[in-house]
């Protein structure tokens, strides 16, 4: 007589399927989901999407510099020349000056 026969089949060989076919997890199986997740799921992003936003980004930045460019060699409004700046994480620096109130 085998000890199988005795002690019957060990915990880790016993099929993880209930009578009526749900999964009954194991001492060691990681938790069960359910069939349909509570969090939608995030579509990919398509390719062209992420080109047309990382052309966006582009044009945005060709845009900020030549509008220093041109800040940077014409008078504002008398109060002498601004000049660009570009920051440490090479970002343009734009200051924002108050205005005068006209008496």
């Amino acid at each position: 007589m085998s000890w199988r026969a005795l002690y019957g089949m060990p915990a880790s060989a016993r099929p993880e399927l209930g009578p009526s076919g749900e999964k009954i997890p194991g001492p060691f199986s990681p938790p069960l989901r359910p069939a349909t997740p509570e969090l939608p799921v995030v579509a990919s992003r398509r390719p062209q999407d992420e080109l047309r936003r990382e052309n966006e980004a582009f044009a945005m930045k060709q845009r900020v510099q030549q509008l220093l460019q041109q800040a940077a060699n014409s008078p504002s409004g008398g109060m002498g020349t601004y000049i660009g700046k570009i920051s440490h994480h090479n970002n343009s620096l734009i200051p924002v000056l108050p205005r005068l109130d006209p008496h």
